[in-house]
């Protein structure tokens, strides 16, 4: 039972990240000025989040896994949350890739 609420928790970050995010690009889209190009295809707010999101949370793991090695700190193998094993360094880069849309502040 406690790992499906994990789960469910884990969901419901990920989806109000993800929101965030595509307000913020849509917001940014509708604030830049039309210039007189070709149309090209865009892609959709949601798909620019949620590449976003991946690429954050992969970055940051890099960022982390060499920070470690160089620092020599001692990570644990695994992290058990709610009866579900994680690499402890992968949960703290998307936990990180989840807030990350909230601490941007947007240009007017």
């Amino acid at each position: 039972m406690m790992s499906v609420a994990f789960g469910l928790l884990v969901v419901l970050l990920c989806y109000l990240s993800l929101r965030r995010r595509v307000h913020n690009r849509t917001r940014a889209l509708e604030e830049t000025p039309a210039r007189d190009e070709p149309v090209r295809p865009r892609p959709s707010p949601l798909a620019d989040a949620l590449a976003q999101l991946v690429g954050i949370s992969g970055g940051v793991y890099i960022g982390f896994t060499a920070l470690a090695g160089f620092l020599k700190l001692p990570v644990p193998d695994k992290l058990v949350l709610g009866g579900l094993q994680f690499d402890p360094v992968a949960v703290l880069s998307l936990l990180a890739a989840i807030i990350q849309p909230y601490f941007v502040r947007h240009r007017s």
